[in-house]
C-alpha cells in the first residue's frame, strides 16, 4: 500500500503543478477531471477512513468562526487594496466557490492526498504540514498564469490558505470526519464571497 500511495501521490502532484505547462490539452476542466478521477482512485484505496459524522453541537461555534473568519479575510484583502482575479456577481462563480471548490478541494487535500502520504510517512502532524504547504502552494501557482493587478491577492492568498489548511487539518484529525472541514471550508468561502460581493 506505501508504494501505491507514494505514486499515486507523486502522480497527482506532478500533473497538478506542472500538466498546464506540460501538456496544450490541460486547460479549462480537464484538471478538474483529473482531481474527480484522483479522488475516486483514493476512495478505492482508503474507503474504509472515510466518515462524514458530524457532532453539530461540538463544532457549531467553530463553523460560526470560519464564516466570520472568511468574511474578515476579505475585508482585509480590501484593506491591503487587492484586486480579485474574479467577479463575484457571476453566479457561476459563486457557486464554484461556495460549494463546488470546498467539496473538491477538501477531497483532495484531506482525504485523498492526507491518507497517501499519511499511508507513505506514518505521522499525522507530518500529513498536516505537508497538506497545508500543498493547500497553500495550489492557491499559489496560478500567480505565473494571471495579469499583474491579480498577483498581489494571489501571494494574499497563498498566506491565508496555509492558515486554515492547517486549521482545517486539526479539525480533520480531531473529527475523523471528512465533513467537518468541508463545511468550515464552506463556509469561508461564503463569507469571502458575501463580503467580495459588496466589496468589489
Amino acid at each position: 500500500m506505501k508504494i501505491i500511495s507514494l505514486v499515486l501521490v507523486a502522480l497527482y502532484l506532478f500533473l497538478a503543478f506542472f500538466g498546464e505547462s506540460l501538456f496544450p490539452f490541460w486547460r479549462g476542466f480537464v484538471p478538474y477531471y483529473y482531481e474527480v478521477g484522483f479522488v475516486i482512485v483514493a476512495f478505492i484505496l482508503y474507503r474504509e477512513r472515510l466518515s462524514f459524522k458530524v457532532d453539530f453541537g461540538k463544532y457549531s461555534k467553530g463553523f460560526g468562526c470560519s464564516l466570520l473568519f472568511g468574511l474578515a479575510t476579505v475585508i482585509l484583502a480590501k484593506v491591503l487594496n487587492t484586486e480579485l482575479p474574479f467577479a463575484m456577481s457571476n453566479s457561476f462563480v459563486l457557486f464554484f466557490l461556495v460549494i463546488v471548490g470546498p467539496l473538491l478541494e477538501e477531497l483532495i487535500f484531506r482525504f485523498a492526498l492526507w491518507h497517501g502520504i499519511d499511508s507513505v510517512i506514518g505521522c499525522r502532524r507530518g500529513t498536516l504540514m505537508l497538506t497545508s504547504i500543498l493547500f497553500s502552494l495550489a492557491h499559489f501557482k496560478s500567480i505565473f498564469m494571471i495579469k499583474t493587478p491579480f498577483m498581489t491577492f494571489i501571494a494574499f492568498q497563498a498566506v491565508y490558505s496555509l492558515m486554515v489548511s492547517y486549521w482545517w487539518g486539526n479539525k480533520y484529525i480531531e473529527s475523523g470526519s471528512i465533513s467537518v472541514p468541508t463545511i468550515y471550508h464552506i463556509l469561508f468561502n461564503l463569507g469571502f464571497g458575501v463580503g467580495a460581493y459588496f466589496l468589489f
